[in-house]
């Protein structure tokens, strides 16, 4: 069946496919990523294309490459844009602490001033009251500034996390399209079954840890992830046995898809508790390299 017609007759069911997979809800770059796969994995089933049709498989490889390269892409600029808003969090929470420092120096004037009210002279207590009415308005207009400057920094820095868990969904979609490929090729180029060696698990035992160990959404996400490299290790032992059926490893990345929607599930799951908790004061983490 040629492929434009077999896209058009089956659209209905691929939307069902793709929804009993968890995946509805993704961007649409993903959606697509993942109609490719879903598609041919129906065809393979249903015998639409033979195992030997390298033109199919080159063309379904060179559709995940591309949107490989565009997850990568989108990674990168998300980072840049979340280092930014980080910087400016932290400069917004210098200026804030800078405010802070300010007000104390106006209260202690301000005190010194009201001890001394009672040895002046009616002249010189007239003005002193002025100059306490003026630093009870300094210090007034300066609270308020320093907290709008703290409620800023800290919505940035809640953004940025928020860009940061986007990000790291990102390179989780760019792992598993990894594993999609090397699926479809037929090649040994699965990423590394180690869960401490991907992106995601570098970043949990890291900074993610630091910043978010107490958290219960942060340890099912370690959960989570520790089922995606079982899921993983299992798929790369079926791909590597001399009795691999098409079947069985289709059912090994069922199971992959199912524990890679968990993680995904985990990392929304954490990215609501810090907000719901109003942990605003987290440190944002910078990302380590994709491998």
């Amino acid at each position: 069946m040629p492929i434009k017609s077999a896209v058009t007759c089956h659209r209905a069911e691929w939307q069902n496919i793709l929804k009993q997979s968890g995946t509805a809800c993704l961007p649409c770059y993903f959606n697509s990523l993942l109609l490719i796969f879903f598609t041919f994995r129906k065809w393979w089933q249903g015998g639409i294309v033979a195992s030997g049709d390298n033109a199919l498989f080159s063309m379904v490889y060179r559709m995940l490459q591309a949107k490989q390269v565009h997850v990568l892409y989108t990674a990168e600029k998300a980072e840049k844009l979340y280092s930014g808003m980080s910087d400016v969090a932290n400069e917004n929470e210098a200026i804030a602490d800078g405010v802070t420092g300010l007000v104390n120096q106006m209260y202690s004037l301000r005190g010194r001033l009201n001890n001394k009210l009672g040895t002046l002279t009616p002249r010189e207590r007239r003005y002193g009251n002025k100059v306490i009415a003026l630093l009870n308005g300094l210090i007034d207009e300066n609270e308020k500034i320093q907290g709008k400057l703290t409620v800023s920094a800290n919505t940035i820095r809640c953004t940025a996390y928020s860009l940061q868990v986007t990000v790291l969904k990102a390179i989780h979609y760019q792992w598993r399209e990894r594993v999609y490929m090397s699926v479809l090729e037929g090649k040994d180029t699965f990423p590394a079954e180690d869960e401490n060696q991907c992106a995601l698990g570098r970043w949990y035992q890291g900074e993610g840890r630091k910043s978010f160990g107490s958290l219960p959404a942060f340890v099912r996400l370690g959960e989570a992830h520790r089922k995606l490299h079982q899921a993983l290790a299992a798929l790369v032992q079926e791909s590597h046995s001399e009795i691999r059926t098409q079947e069985r490893i289709l059912t090994k990345l069922d199971v992959l898809d199912s524990v890679s929607q968990a993680v995904i599930t985990a990392l929304d799951e954490l990215d609501n508790s810090v907000i719901r908790q109003g942990v605003t004061d987290i440190p944002v983490s910078r990302f380590p390299p994709s491998r």
